[in-house]
């Protein structure tokens, strides 16, 4: 019984966390609007520095930042042989997906 108690409360304490919380989903893309592979968009600080959250891009360029407090966040983007791009101000609000699609350009000091 004390376990059946402990799961309900702990099924209520999730939903009511993902209930007051929001993400930023997208595309990251390169120049052709192609979805770049395992590219990456980690949340950082206003000194542009990672901080635990982010996540890699699925195989079509597709990601999630999920789970996020309401408030504004920056979030850098990259990928291997592209220019890391930061988006600053990205509103998220309680129970609302926030889209951002982010086209990174080519590295081209990589190429010489």
């Amino acid at each position: 019984m004390k376990t059946l108690f402990a799961s309900i409360i702990f099924m209520l304490c999730i939903f009511a966390t993902k209930a007051q919380t929001g993400d930023i989903s997208g595309k990251i893309t390169n120049q052709y609007g192609e979805g770049l592979r395992f590219a990456r968009a980690m949340e950082v600080d206003s000194q542009g520095i990672e901080t635990e959250k982010g996540v890699k891009a699925d195989a079509k360029g597709n990601y999630s930042i999920r789970l996020l407090a309401p408030g504004k966040y920056n979030v850098q983007y990259s990928a291997k042989g592209y220019v890391s791009q930061i988006q600053k101000g990205i509103i998220v609000s309680a129970d609302k997906s926030t889209f951002m699609d982010i086209q990174l350009k080519p590295d081209t000091r990589k190429l010489k």
